[in-house]
């Protein structure tokens, strides 16, 4: 949590003149921001130099004030980023979604071997050789009940709505459809799952 303050005004009644007003305060964002008040939403940032008022300054003093600067507004505000990606990796957690997005990109992503090593979301672009570029977010793995807001639910879900392409990744060496047959090789597993 943050606290911008607010800018000092200059009272002008000493000299009869002007006051300067308080200077502007520019909070720089990426886009994917969405800037809430009193659990009210005043506007989201989704593109580059998108600009979004979210309190009015103060005026400086002079004649229509009796010389006395007035102080700007107060408002306490939460901003709430949203990941922009083309593609998101979701799963159950060890399903391989580092894995992958380090396979397929630049990217690198804390990688181990127990479950919830991603906490916060990765990302990664996907560069071709026609100069396209696809951008990967590596989502931190679900649970069941995550839209309930289990667990982290609602924290880690939040990064799913602006993802063109969810992209489901399962491990299918955990994978059984038969609990009398738990020795199947990754090989059958995916053989009986495009049969399915």
């Amino acid at each position: 949590m943050k606290k911008w303050g607010e800018c000092a005004v200059e009272f002008s009644r000493r000299f009869q003149i002007l006051g300067s007003p308080g200077e502007d305060v520019v909070i720089d964002c990426p886009p994917g921001v969405t800037a809430v008040a009193n659990d009210y939403v005043i506007g989201e940032l989704n593109q580059i130099g998108d600009k979004l008022l979210l309190a009015r300054g103060g005026c400086g003093g002079g004649p229509q004030n009796g010389f006395i600067g007035q102080k700007g507004q107060g408002v306490p505000l939460t901003l709430d980023l949203k990941l922009l990606a083309d593609v998101g990796f979701v799963g159950y957690p060890n399903a391989g979604k580092s894995t992958l997005l380090s396979a397929l990109s630049n990217a690198k992503p804390k990688i181990a071997n127990y479950p919830f090593t991603t906490i916060a979301p990765n990302i990664g672009m996907l560069c071709y050789d026609d100069f396209r570029k696809i951008s990967a977010a590596d989502l931190p793995g679900l649970i069941e009940g995550a839209h309930m807001n289990y667990g982290m639910g609602h924290k880690f879900l939040k990064h799913c709505v602006r993802t063109k392409i969810l992209l489901f990744v399962v491990d299918i060496d955990g994978f059984r459809l038969n609990p009398n047959t738990p020795h199947r090789t990754a090989f059958e597993t995916v053989m009986l799952l495009n049969r399915v």
